[in-house]
């Protein structure tokens, strides 16, 4: 018998939760319709209509200055070069080097070349000494930026590297 109640309660109770779901859903269409109405009669009556006509004022602007572009820096890491002298190694320099570019395009594209541009160099660094003309044991920074700047821009077939920077050197 205790089943039986159990059972019709049940039934009782599936009754009603269906009819609460129904209600809701009923809602929520109703709550949809009549707020995409009112968006719309308000797109529509909110927007310009062609009988008026405004003078507009002409403003003129001062020509805004030229952006300066945002300088930006390609790391060449560990890049190795000979420091000889008379066509003998007198010792090996790790060099760590900034390429300073103008742009962000300009620096993928640099960086797209980076082992093009690294191949010259050491080319490069093996047929002409980075030793200073005075005293070969000492490097001669300034002619090896210059350099690499250069040899960069070939590379490029464009000047895009506007300046080497060497961030750190050891001596081997």
């Amino acid at each position: 018998m205790a089943d039986e109640e159990k059972t019709e309660n049940n039934g009782q109770q599936a009754e009603k939760s269906g009819g609460g779901k129904k209600l809701l859903i009923i809602g929520l269409l109703a709550g949809i319709i009549v707020g995409g109405g009112i968006g719309a009669g308000a797109f529509f009556m909110l927007g310009s209509s062609p009988e008026e006509h405004v003078e507009e004022e002409v403003v003129e602007h001062e020509p805004e200055p030229e952006k300066v572009k945002e300088l930006f820096f390609v790391r060449m890491e560990k890049f190795t070069v000979p420091l000889m002298y008379k066509g003998r190694v007198l010792r090996y320099v790790v060099m760590d080097l900034n390429l300073q570019v103008d742009g962000n395009e300009e620096k993928l594209l640099v960086v797209q070349s980076l082992p093009i541009i690294r191949d010259a160099l050491l080319r490069d660094v093996s047929e002409h000494t980075i030793g200073s003309p005075d005293n070969p044991n000492v490097i001669d920074f300034e002619g090896f930026t210059d350099r690499v700047t250069r040899i960069g821009n070939e590379i490029m077939h464009e000047k895009l590297i506007k300046k080497t920077l060497v961030v750190e050197a050891r001596g081997y």
